[in-house]
């Protein structure tokens, strides 16, 4: 690990001067014990910030979700008083002695880190730049004149204000503390910092708002602009900051109101996340903040030229950007992520009305804050005959036909009222992928994801649904709804809260688990029920292809039909959605024919067959024994005759015990020893 030994930046080069290294503070071995402090240079406290002694807790400390947790952690840290010496401990106001003339920086939770850090390494002011312990901040060092700390902070704060930062109003103290922290990148500057000077505290009211006038024509428009958009413009100010009569600065409060009373735009903070209407298709796209800082860019600068002052298009700079984002961030605040209602589905052509007993296509409008549109126009009369005699009337009966229609029309809603989710099992080659890859098309690959049961449980995987509508899972093995997470799933559709975390984000965001699922698989499926059969038992759905598959394949027949009867299987999934309404105001559930209910009893019994067996296969019968052997042997032929999978005989005499008392509770006690079973005998 590099050392520092000379004033250099980032540690290549030398200068003469190497008197801010050799400054002295006070450094604590924790923010608790401030009683006993050694005394060390600056060169001492970069050093151990570039080493790697704290790596380990820092690490910790960036990778601790919950902030009361990760304030905990950096209680432990060691810390320092930048702006000077504490011969006596700290404590009070005098507690600092010798002052250092060094100013602490410390941005918190600072947006567009590395762009910062960059503006930062660029100010004449600063000696030295880290990231904070939480990974997510900016501290550093700034140098001032000694003599007035007070002031320069108030200098300090303002000048940096002007480039959208914050600083921390805490380092007014003289010896407010420093953690320490682990940043191998510790910058430092390659020529001697200009001291901040200080500023007087005012007196006086600041000046009203009418002394920054906008100059220019077109000063009656922006006001009228700022009105349209309820903004009282003589709060805010005018467009330019004023040296006399002459227009020397921006007022990022100003052009921050102004972009948002002329662009539509919205942010969401869970998402962290800018969206921007489109009229053209009425959707909400989520725009990156480097795109939103341009967009300020821009209609920033023509503003300048409608108003003939070009001359200050510099200072729309990355600062000037920055800053305006700040105040967008508050003021065009929306929460994306909260569940979804309304009866209006988001076409290509229109936003179909399905409030009333006719559907009505209605305009495009950014009041739907609709983030997913379905790729297909509406058109009523249109019919897919193919989609409904060879795609589905070939393969399967009419109960489970009825079941794809009813789920495809949910699917549409971008919600699951019903809180269940469609299997597709049976005869490989029979039409369940292309029935999947249908439904997608339709959908709109952009409002799908693939579900991965190997990731289902990591960290960062629940972010990568936010925005969808439709989950899917094609192909998987008989084991898929036994894998370690599957109970995930009963979340994914139930109506229950996830958490969610952004990569490069330090907070949990929540959003409902409303998803749409589909699951294909060749195999018979088992589910790990962990004794709770029932609630597996609402939320499945199950369509069977047990047909032989069709003697002659068409490539992409998916993706055929979607592009000849697209507007039809649209019509076929709206008429699956009117049904399925009528049928949740009815009973408010998922309709199931007898032949569903009885498939679905089987995989569940199947998936818990030595709880099925213990229920069907043994009676209660006094004076009767039977060995434990017997009974697994009695068990394996029950699974034999029922076709089922069954599990090894240590799995069936792990369970009998709990499942023998549970259904037949007097026959518990085993006897004439061990390996046998009273008043117990096997069903007839």
């Amino acid at each position: 690990m590099a050392i520092l030994h000379a004033y250099a930046g980032g540690g290549n080069g030398e200068t003469a001067s190497t008197a801010l290294f050799e400054t002295r503070i006070s450094r604590f071995s924790t923010c608790r014990n401030v009683q006993n402090p050694d005394h060390v240079t600056v060169r001492d406290f970069l050093n151990e910030i570039r080493s790697d002694g704290l790596a380990g807790l820092i690490s910790q400390i960036r990778n601790e979700p919950d902030k009361e947790k990760r304030n905990k952690l950096k209680s432990g840290l060691p810390a320092v008083t930048i702006s000077g010496v504490c011969e006596k401990g700290r404590g009070g106001s005098n507690s600092v002695t010798d002052p250092s003339g060094l100013l602490q920086l410390d941005f918190d939770e600072v947006d567009n880190l590395d762009e910062s850090i960059a503006a930062l390494k660029s100010d004449p002011h600063v000696f030295a730049i880290f990231k904070s312990p939480s990974g997510n901040g900016i501290k550093g060092i700034a140098v001032i004149e000694k003599t007035d700390h007070a002031g320069c902070f108030r200098t300090a704060k303002k000048h940096f204000e002007q480039q959208g930062l914050e600083l921390d109003a805490a380092t007014k103290d003289l010896g407010r503390l420093c953690y320490l922290s682990h940043d191998p990148d510790v910058w430092i500057s390659d020529k001697a910092p200009v001291p901040f000077e200080p500023t007087p505290e005012e007196t006086t009211e600041p000046p009203a708002p009418e002394q920054y006038e906008v100059s220019g024509a077109s000063e009656d428009s922006i006001k009228g602009k700022l009105v349209d958009a309820d903004l009282p413009s003589g709060v805010f100010g005018g467009a330019f900051i004023m040296n006399g009569k002459t227009p020397s600065g921006l007022n990022t409060l100003f052009f921050a109101k102004l972009f948002s009373a002329e662009t539509l735009i919205k942010f969401d903070p869970k998402l962290d996340r800018f969206y921007r209407y489109e009229s053209s298709n009425g959707l909400w796209l989520a725009t990156t903040k480097a795109r939103v800082r341009s967009l300020v860019r821009d209609h920033t600068v023509q503003f300048l030229a409608d108003n003939k002052q070009t001359r200050l298009a510099h200072k729309a700079n990355p600062n000037f950007q920055n800053a305006v984002i700040l105040q967008l961030m508050g003021d065009c605040e929306s929460d994306f992520t909260h569940p979804k209602e309304g009866d209006v589905v988001h076409l290509a052509n229109c936003m179909l009305d399905l409030s009333g007993d006719e559907l009505l296509p209605r305009s495009f409008s950014p009041d739907y804050l609709s983030r997913n549109q379905i790729p297909i126009d509406f058109d009523p009369l249109a019919i897919c005959p193919r989609f409904e005699s060879e795609l589905l009337g070939e393969a399967l009966n009419p109960d489970d036909v009825k079941t794809v229609r009813l789920y495809f029309g949910q699917c549409l809603l971008g919600r699951n009222p019903t809180q269940t989710f469609l299997v597709l099992t049976g005869t490989a080659g029979g039409g369940k992928t292309q029935l999947l890859r249908v439904i997608k098309l339709v959908i709109g690959a952009q409002n799908t994801y693939e579900l991965r049961m190997d990731h289902i449980t990591k960290q960062f995987e629940a972010f990568n649904w936010v925005d969808k509508i439709l989950l899917f899972a094609a192909d998987v093995k008989g084991q898929f709804l036994q894998s370690r997470g599957a109970e995930t799933i009963k979340k994914l559709v139930g109506g229950d809260p996830l958490n969610a975390e952004r990569k490069g984000g330090h907070e949990h965001i929540e959003i409902a688990g409303e998803f749409n699922l589909i699951v294909t698989s060749n195999s018979r499926l088992k589910v790990k029920l962990d004794g709770d059969s029932a609630a597996w038992r609402r939320r499945l759905l199950t369509v069977h292809y047990g047909r032989p598959p069709p003697k002659e394949r068409i490539p992409d027949f998916a993706g055929l039909l979607v592009r000849e009867e697209g507007a039809g299987i649209l019509n076929f999934a709206l008429q699956g959605l009117a049904e399925l309404r009528s049928c949740l105001d009815s009973d408010g559930r998922f309709p199931r024919s007898d032949r569903q209910t009885e498939r679905i009893d089987k995989l569940l019994d199947e998936s818990d067959s030595v709880r099925a067996y213990v229920r069907e296969g043994l009676l209660k019968k006094a004076g009767c024994t039977i060995s434990v052997d017997d009974v697994v042997n009695e068990y394996l032929k029950f699974c034999e005759k029922k076709g089922w999978d069954g599990v090894t005989e240590k799995q069936v005499k792990d369970q009998l015990k709990d499942l023998i008392f549970e259904f037949h509770s007097e026959v518990q006690q085993r006897s004439p020893s061990p390996r046998h079973w009273k008043n117990l005998a096997v069903a007839p």
